[in-house]
């Protein structure tokens, strides 16, 4: 079990890293290329939604594993 857990935590700094160097990309686009400002607008917008869904699996994640204990020491 904590393998897991060590996994889990490893991919979500991963997925978060990755999120948050995307968003630097976008914004170096943003600042070199002004000429394309609805594809860096989307690389943005990807860019965050990628941010805000792995902060959301790792919640939803602990969340089960608090339910589950919570009826498991009833």
């Amino acid at each position: 079990m904590f393998y897991i857990q060590k996994i889990f935590r490893f991919l979500y700094f991963l997925s978060l890293a990755l999120g948050i160097i995307f968003l630097m990309l976008a914004g170096i686009s943003y600042i070199t290329n002004p000429a394309k400002i609805q594809e860096t607008h989307k690389k943005v917008i990807y860019a965050l939604f990628g941010i805000v869904l792995a902060i959301l699996s790792l919640s939803i994640v602990y969340l089960v594993g608090l339910f589950f204990d919570y009826f498991a020491s009833r």
